[in-house]
């Protein structure tokens, strides 16, 4: 999962950097960061105007 948090903690371009090759496990990952939005704003003494995030999932059946 790749993304970016603006400034006021709102997240542009969720994207699948690397597919699982199944939309039922890569879609329900996309969904889930604009579900966690928006984030905290970024700290004044970060001075880029964005922070790109990349995040994986690891699915492991039978666990949980």
């Amino acid at each position: 999962m790749l993304f970016e948090i603006q400034r006021d903690g709102q997240i542009r371009e969720p994207s699948v950097e690397r597919s699982s090759g199944t939309a039922l496990y890569d879609q329900p990952a996309l969904r889930a960061v604009p579900g966690a939005s928006p984030f905290p704003p970024l700290p004044p003494e970060f001075k880029a105007s964005s922070l790109r995030v990349h995040f994986g999932f690891e699915f492991q059946p039978g666990q949980g």
